[in-house]
């Protein structure tokens, strides 16, 4: 008998019958997932359930493994919160700071502002507490905060004004000088920007009676620096046949600073700016 030094074994028969000494490698052993005997496509499947269903905010239950699963897992929902929305100022939205209000833009006769407030500011002491809203009396606090440290006082002349009080103002400028004149220096009721509660008239402290704010320092003071604080003057003397109105250098007009300062610079009124200068002032323009 002769033994292969190889193989480690002979010719001799064994228990299982004759044949070679080498042993037949054992088959890989099967691997299950831990849930059960079967369900690792269903698990696959859930999965990808699970990951749709969280990418539009939907909770589900996931059922993992076969006969002899674990319970149902609920998932949480994965909400995606919206978007930040921002609303941007308008000429055409009501209450907003670019409210274009005039003549042929007139604006509901029952308009009332929201916030109305009255400024921390010297006032005219012959009117009785005059307001304006909220954001409009910061700016104007801090303009005339700044107007102190040049040593001027401004004070606050007007503010909101109801559809009602215009009225009874453009009566008695009709009743004292006429309509010719009360068309050119106040506004109809339901197209003064007073009503808005963003226009304000400004005036000089101690100023005397016998003296105009126009022809004051406090007055170039304001038409050089008013918008810094997002302020304009609304009707400049050289544009009363766009607006409608001869000048008037203590009316403001409170639009924010970003539009302020464009219209500051390019000396154009808020109907050139918006290409809603009225087609019959065009020609002499």
């Amino acid at each position: 008998m002769s033994i292969d030094p190889l193989l480690g074994g002979s010719d001799r028969q064994t228990p299982q019958g004759r044949g070679s000494a080498r042993r037949a490698t054992p088959p890989p052993p099967v691997i299950r997932p831990a849930g059960g005997r079967r369900g690792s496509g269903r698990l696959g499947i859930a999965l990808g359930v699970v990951v749709a269903a969280a990418a539009v905010g939907v909770g589900v239950v996931v059922a993992t493994g076969g006969d002899d699963a674990t319970p149902p897992t609920t998932v949480a929902a994965v909400t995606t919160p919206p978007a930040p929305t921002t609303t941007l100022p308008s000429i055409d939205l009501v209450g907003s700071s670019w409210w274009l209000v005039n003549p042929q833009r007139p604006m509901p006769a029952d308009y009332i502002p929201p916030d109305l407030v009255t400024p921390n500011t010297p006032m005219d002491p012959d009117v009785t507490n005059p307001q304006v809203r909220a954001e409009t009396a910061a700016a104007f606090e801090a303009m005339v905060a700044d107007a102190a440290t040049a040593g001027l006082q401004l004070q606050l002349n007007s503010g909101y004004r109801s559809y009602e009080e215009q009225q009874v103002l453009y009566d008695r400028f009709v009743a004292d000088y006429g309509a010719e004149v009360a068309a050119q220096r106040v506004a109809l009721p339901g197209t003064s920007e007073h009503q808005t509660g963003l226009s304000l008239d400004v005036g000089q402290v101690g100023l005397p009676d016998d003296q105009v704010f126009g022809d004051t320092q406090a007055s170039v003071w304001v038409a050089d620096n008013a918008h810094r604080f997002g302020f304009i003057l609304r009707y400049p003397p050289d544009k009363a046949h766009i607006t409608g109105y001869t000048n008037e250098p203590w009316h403001l007009r409170y639009v924010g600073v970003e539009l302020a300062t464009q219209l500051h610079d390019s000396g154009l009124t808020m109907e050139e700016h918006f290409g809603l200068v009225p087609p019959e002032t065009t020609a002499s323009s």
